[in-house]
């Protein structure tokens, strides 16, 4: 271990993570020496700098030429976690792919996080065990076993086993002042005990996290108003109060949190239908249809809005409800729309709405955020020049979309699957207008839709079968006419 790797590793394993991210931020990255990139990069995505991780390993993981030494092993599992980090799922996942015959603990440790950015915590769970079963340090072991727990806590399974690995993992990090593992181990043990309806066990354990908390601890107290919440179900004032403090420290997670426990608890089936349609993790609508079965009715849309919604614009098709006729936003518009609109609650890493909107193509750390925020910028636009209340925040790399006035968006249940079929009819129209009579290639739709390749690809081929284009030629040959 270099000493830079050694000075960083250590601040991180102690919880200083502003201290890392401080001493990263300073870093000239070109002077990183080969043998400790790896390293680095992976302390910066454990430091919540994923976009430094990559650019740190892109010279090596993309190179514009041919290297003597291709990335290893280490160096591929690093850069595939944090493209997962900033979103980029498809790609990682792709990555990891080539990488499964590795086999090295680093690689199904990496998988697993991957998963579990995904909310796929039962995929995570075979890879964590595979990786606890191979030789590792303690720390690392450590760190197998705090998320195969979290997985059990998810998924509601093996209870015994995970208040086993927490009572390991707990007596590890009293030996080592692993403050920051102590914490996170505490807080599984805290929501175990809310499981088995412990309430004594509960309340001592998140005592026990407040007295290591430096500052206010919103985590803590979204468990203490829970265990409000579960003991009396009429208790919803520290849920609100937390409700109000989330919202102004932009933890949107919390707010989720707060509605599925105050629905679930309270029986709301209105609140209830805004975490379903407001969370398109499969694995979470799972979780809630299971504590909501018997009361809950689900629909086929939802008007996802803010006070008296007079306007709806549907995010399928463009077309807004009302007296007045309103310009529909662009195919790439539209896109991105949805996709902000898929999710209620959260922001959306850069690099997850890349994924969406040029599907197949690689993240490049210089050259794509760029062309992300183009798109936003338009869209943002076009919010302007037809007087919808929206607008799409950006901070920290991340994008939300804002009701800024009184709106509604109809969201339907499966937003992110919209599939090309109900997209093609404007996009086919669009072609039309463009090219009339003359052929053209599918960089040509591209270009003219605002697409990637692959997209418009997808789309020339569906609209080939349901014989609105003749495809003539083939190969580079290739050329499509109305």
């Amino acid at each position: 271990m270099t000493p830079l790797h050694s000075e960083l590793e250590t601040l991180i394993r102690n919880g200083q993570l502003a201290q890392v991210r401080e001493r990263l931020n300073k870093l000239d990255l070109s002077s990183v020496a080969r043998n400790d990139l790896a390293a680095v990069a992976g302390i910066a995505r454990r430091a919540g700098l994923p976009e430094t991780a990559l650019r740190l390993l892109t010279p090596v993981v993309r190179p514009v030429h041919p290297l003597r030494q291709p990335a290893t092993v280490s160096e591929l599992a690093v850069y595939a976690v944090s493209l997962a980090r900033i979103g980029a799922f498809q790609e990682a996942m792709g990555l990891f792919d080539s990488l499964r015959k590795e086999a090295t603990p680093e690689v199904m440790l990496f998988e697993a996080f991957t998963q579990i950015h995904q909310w796929n915590y039962a995929e995570a769970v075979p890879c964590l065990r595979k990786y606890l079963a191979t030789p590792l340090a303690e720390y690392e072991a450590v760190i197998g076993k705090m998320n195969l727990a979290a997985c059990y806590q998810y998924l509601g399974t093996h209870s015994k086993e995970k208040d086993d690995l927490l009572s390991e993992i707990l007596a590890s990090c009293s030996q080592h002042s692993w403050v920051r593992m102590e914490r996170n181990a505490l807080e599984l043990s805290a929501q175990s005990a809310i499981s088995r309806q412990d309430w004594e066990a509960a309340e001592t354990l998140l005592g026990k996290i407040w007295s290591l908390s430096a500052s206010e601890d919103l985590f803590v107290e979204k468990w203490r108003a829970v265990l409000a919440l579960k003991k009396e179900r009429a208790v919803v004032e520290p849920l609100h109060r937390l409700r109000e403090k989330a919202l102004a420290a932009h933890e949107h997670e919390i707010l989720r949190e707060c509605d599925f426990y105050e629905a679930v608890e309270g029986r709301n089936e209105e609140m209830a239908l805004r975490v379903y349609f407001g969370s398109p993790a499969p694995s979470y609508r799972k979780r809630l249809r299971a504590l909501t079965k018997g009361w809950l009715t689900l629909r086929d849309s939802y008007v996802w809005s803010r006070g008296r919604a007079e306007r709806i614009l549907d995010v399928v098709s463009g077309k807004e409800s009302g007296a007045l006729k309103r310009a529909k936003p662009s195919p790439a518009l539209l896109l991105t729309l949805q996709f902000l609109s898929s999710d209620f609650y959260r922001s959306f890493p850069l690099g997850s709405l890349f994924a969406h909107l040029y599907p197949g193509e690689v993240f490049n750390v210089d050259s794509s955020p760029s062309r992300v925020r183009r798109v936003v910028e338009r869209l943002r636009e076009w919010f302007v020049e037809q007087e919808i209340p929206l607008q799409i925040d950006l901070k920290g790399g991340q994008f939300r979309l804002v009701f800024t006035g009184d709106y509604g968006l109809l969201v339907p249940r499966n937003v992110l699957e919209v599939d090309d079929e109900n997209l093609s009819g404007d996009q086919i129209a669009q072609l039309r207008s463009k090219f009339g009579a003359r052929g053209f290639s599918t960089r040509d739709a591209a270009a003219a839709l605002e697409l990637s390749v692959d997209s418009a690809r997808k789309l020339l081929q569906a609209a080939v079968k349901k014989k609105k284009l003749k495809c003539v030629g083939r190969g580079r040959a290739t050329q499509f006419r109305f």
